[in-house]
């Protein structure tokens, strides 16, 4: 709950007094010291620590099922689901911006509700900028919040970037992050200044499908510069700990295809 609500109050004292932004999220950070160190003990959403070090106080046993679909009906409710991505680049050009994807993140089987596109090595909103990414939360067609930042555009032949796309609900919020990015052009990446989030109340994720994900994100723009783009690891959590870690590679690009 904590980590809701700072997320929210960051965003809108940076919207509305980016000159006290910096002090202010200080302020706060240090009177809720203790709290946030009490909330790094398990992998709670959007924590700020930004890594998976903070570990767990405890961790479920993975669940053996035949499928995804299988867990969501036996085991749960789902709170939080991590998808762990994967980017390896050819030959990107830097004058060309090329390449440029976006990826997306939905709780439901769908998107004709509440989801998250992320635009990489590009940001399109509110009109377009090179280099960077730029995470969207999208109510069906209509965009209602972005966090843009600005980084280098990829020119690293064989660059490998990877990232962890985050969807979590706690019944009143249904939020979504960035942790655990990494490459060589950006270093590190993602964290609490990633999150959108909407009122959205939803009691679980059992609507939940990695296959969403991969069906709606492309490569828009120069896919003869990347060698593949693929979902590693899909994870699922309640509000307790990890119940189970589906590690099937979902490829995104190139498209997999069934053989005759």
């Amino acid at each position: 709950m904590f980590l809701f609500a700072f997320a929210e109050y960051v965003s809108h004292l940076s919207t509305r007094h980016p000159e006290v932004a910096t002090v202010r999220v200080a302020q706060v950070r240090k009177a809720a010291l203790k709290g946030v160190l009490t909330m790094c003990t398990r992998k709670s959403m959007f924590n700020v620590c930004g890594v998976r070090g903070c570990g767990w106080v405890a961790v479920l046993g993975a669940v053996l099922c035949a499928s995804t679909a299988s867990f969501a009906q036996n085991m749960g409710p789902v709170t939080r689901v991590e998808e762990d991505w994967e980017l390896v680049l050819l030959e990107p050009d830097g004058d060309l911006l090329a390449p440029q994807f976006h990826t997306v993140i939905s709780p439901f089987g769908h998107l004709d509700d509440f989801y998250a596109q992320t635009t990489w090595n590009y940001q399109e909103l509110p009109i377009f900028r090179p280099g960077g990414f730029q995470v969207q939360g999208w109510q069906d067609e209509r965009v209602v919040n972005t966090k843009s930042f600005d980084l280098a555009e990829f020119s690293r032949t064989s660059e490998t970037v990877v990232w962890t796309q985050v969807v979590e609900t706690n019944e009143t919020w249904t939020a979504f992050a960035l942790i655990d990015g990494a490459s060589v052009t950006w270093g590190g990446f993602g964290g609490i200044f990633t999150v959108v989030s909407g009122f959205h109340g939803m009691p679980n994720l059992d609507t939940y499908s990695p296959n969403v994900s991969v069906e709606n994100s492309w490569i828009t723009y120069g896919a003869n510069r990347v060698t593949s783009l693929k979902i590693v690891e899909v994870r699922y959590y309640d509000t307790d700990g990890l119940l189970y870690t589906d590690t099937t590679q979902r490829a995104v690009f190139p498209v997999e295809t069934a053989e005759e």
